[in-house]
């Protein structure tokens, strides 16, 4: 598997990292850009960028289907997407939440795109920026010089109002668009000027000169801002990066004040990845295996009469929006949730508080929160038979990561409901849980355990050994809490 694994040089690293540069003919879905629970734009192997959540279309993404950026030089102008004559062909890269794309041009120029979110484990508040950084590096081949202009533009079809403010910064222009200030474009060149075309919500333009051999770097930076939505059950919520910004132009200008930061913190921990003696796959799953943390969750934070809530809001890892929209199955939580539980503990509290929270009188945990987005629809007697066992492991797992006591003594009471609920489950009294299938004669669903179309009957040994995993943890978690009677 690893001779798929080219070494590619980037001035990002110090040494060469391995990695697979597809081709932009053959990949059929693009690169997610997007930070914690911000939505995101979507960037394709073509090219062009495609579908976004950023404007809170979770389940139906928008698709923009546009190119973003485009190149003048020598009396010709070409957008820089596959289709166009002058693009030969995009090389593609991903290493979560980079993305390059490697452009061949019918030209003297060489371009190389390198866009990010900021993605840093350990720091939660700067893993939920609602905005992305591209950097576009011009090297000019020839002997001569190379005069131009280079476009970066939010295109009509993005349609999220024409509202239209241009704006001089310190170090170049920006751009406000929406009648809420819903998305804001930056260039740090001081030479960079507005440009408006008929098929445009607006564009930047920076014109260069490129002597031979010479290169350049333009950098761009795309921010968004929708902080309120409507869940599948009619409620609406705040998202938590609105706890921190006003507007896209906000955003944006921390983007700017804090660019070198925050791309030095993304890149240090895959750094940490890189430099491992690992199978090169592995090195890959590791670092891309991060996606869906951009393309599936959600993070609602706001002050209410009726906040239930604690004091980071409410975080969710969404199964899939677009495949399988349910708000925080048990099954992708207990066996997908180490990311967070390493990296984000405070976000991953939030989501066990919520289980506590719709716990039921009898003890039973949910096996989701809602569906396809609802956060305050709990769903019962789905998968009964699991749920409430790997609650109790998820608080375990919580107390071993971060020697909490105080969590562990706030938990304790429903850790004891849930063993309780659970051991109603075992219909034939040998001590083990049994299953508990509700399909009808000649179907398969609900199976009601995560195997969820295969049916078994009496006692497995996946239902029954995840039972006796959870005895083993509520021994441990009652010697902690001194509970010599449970």
């Amino acid at each position: 598997m690893d001779e798929k694994y080219e070494a590619i040089e980037t001035n990002d690293f110090l040494f060469p990292v391995r990695g697979i540069k597809y081709s932009g003919k053959e990949l059929n879905s693009g690169f997610p850009l997007g930070s914690i629970g911000t939505g995101y734009i979507e960037i394709a192997p073509d090219g062009k960028l495609e579908r976004t959540t950023i404007g809170n279309e979770f389940v139906k993404p928008f698709n923009i289907n546009s190119p973003f950026c485009s190149i003048e030089f020598g009396g010709e102008k070409f957008p820089l997407f596959l289709g166009n004559k002058n693009c030969k062909e995009i090389h593609y890269w991903g290493h979560f939440p980079f993305i390059e794309l490697f452009y061949e041009l019918n030209h003297p120029l060489n371009l190389h795109l390198k866009a990010f979110s900021p993605f840093i484990p350990g720091d939660s508040e700067n893993s939920n920026i609602p905005g992305a950084y591209f950097y576009y590096e011009i090297t000019n081949n020839s002997i001569k010089d190379v005069k131009g202009n280079f476009k970066f533009y939010i295109p009509k079809s993005m349609n999220f109002g024409n509202n239209f403010k241009v704006k001089k910064i310190k170090e170049g222009i920006s751009i406000e668009i929406g009648s809420l200030n819903n998305i804001s474009l930056i260039s740090k060149n001081k030479e960079a000027e507005v440009f408006s075309d008929k098929d445009l919500l607006g564009g930047i333009r920076i014109p260069f000169l490129l002597k031979g051999k010479e290169r350049k770097v333009l950098t761009f930076i795309l921010s968004w801002y929708f902080p309120w939505f409507k869940d599948s059950g009619g409620e609406t919520h705040q998202h938590h990066y609105a706890r921190k910004f006003t507007s896209s132009s906000d955003v944006a200008r921390y983007l700017l004040l804090n660019n070198k930061k925050l791309k030095e913190k993304s890149l240090r921990w895959q750094k940490n990845i890189y430099k491992k003696d690992y199978p090169f796959w592995l090195k890959d799953a590791l670092i891309n295996g991060f996606y869906s943390i951009s393309k599936n969750t959600l993070w609602v934070d706001e002050d209410r009469p009726d906040r239930w809530y604690p004091e980071k809001g409410f975080f969710t890892h969404s199964e899939s929006f677009t495949g399988c929209p349910i708000t925080e199955t048990m099954v992708c939580r207990f066996h997908g949730h180490f990311p967070f539980l390493f990296f984000f503990p405070d976000l991953e509290y939030t989501t066990l508080y919520a289980f506590k929270h719709f716990q039921i009188e009898n003890g039973e945990i949910p096996f989701s929160f809602g569906r396809p987005t609802s956060l305050r629809d709990p769903r019962y007697h789905c998968q009964h038979p699991l749920n409430s066992s790997e609650y109790v492991q998820l608080v375990y797992r919580y107390y071993l990561r971060t020697k909490n006591k105080k969590f562990l003594k706030d938990f304790y009471p429903s850790v004891k409901k849930a063993i309780e609920y659970a051991k109603t489950l075992d219909y034939d009294n040998d001590f083990l849980i049994n299953e508990h299938p509700h399909n009808l004669p000649g179907e398969f669903w609900p199976a009601n355990q995560f195997y969820d179309i295969w049916p078994w009957k009496g006692t497995s040994c996946y239902v029954a050994g995840i039972w006796l995993a959870t005895l083993s943890s509520g021994i441990e978690m009652a010697k902690l809490m001194k509970d010599k009677k449970t």
